[in-house]
């Protein structure tokens, strides 16, 4: 007999993304289903669902635009910083029937995280440096950022905001114990500008 009540029913969730074949692993692992959905797609999708969880970029806000239309809580893992304050802006001006939560960091904020864990307290400065591997699983949305390569941005040094270029600041990263590259800034979306909660 389905389940009547939302509420009491057994927790189950979906999957969506532009090639389902990719997320069938974790959806077996998890007990998830699967369903495609594009987001460079205009033909609309629906889903009856509780929460949205965002866990890749969103260029055009079809998926916050969604959840703010259908009154369902919001939560964006990787987002650009400046998509990150159109974002803001957007769900700033629709009426308020759900939380929305924007976040944004280098790959969903796992190297914000991890420093968080690491550091050995209060006040701590944690280096982050991040190898980058043309055969990343993420795809193209690990590199769509890179337009913007030749724009300045603000950092955070000393407890003081000062603007930087992109591609500066070289200096050695140990990846491992034999393992020495050298680095240089990028623009990931900085921890201390997030996450704004609507």
């Amino acid at each position: 007999m389905p389940c009547q009540n939302p509420i009491e029913c057994p927790r189950s969730h979906d999957l969506t993304g532009r090639t389902p074949a990719r997320g069938r692993a974790l959806a077996d692992e998890t007990g998830a289903t699967v369903r495609q959905w594009h987001l460079a797609d205009p033909r609309p999708f629906s889903a009856p669902v509780r929460v949205v969880v965002g866990t890749v970029n969103d260029p055009d806000d079809r998926v916050l635009r969604a959840a703010l239309r259908g009154g369902v809580p919001y939560v964006n893992i990787t987002r650009w910083t400046s998509r990150l304050q159109r974002a803001a802006a957007l769900a700033a001006v629709a009426p308020a029937a759900s939380p929305v939560l924007l976040s944004s960091g280098w790959m969903g904020g796992v190297s914000a995280l991890t420093a968080a864990a690491l550091a050995p307290g209060p006040g701590a400065t944690v280096g982050i440096a991040v190898r980058y591997d043309l055969h990343d699983r993420a795809g193209a949305d690990s590199v769509e950022f890179m337009d913007r390569l030749g724009l300045d941005y603000e950092v955070t040094e000393g407890g003081r905001r000062r603007t930087v270029l992109p591609l500066t600041g070289t200096r050695s990263a140990a990846l491992d114990r034999h393992l020495v590259r050298q680095a240089v800034r990028l623009l990931t979306g900085p921890p201390e500008e997030v996450p704004p909660s609507l």
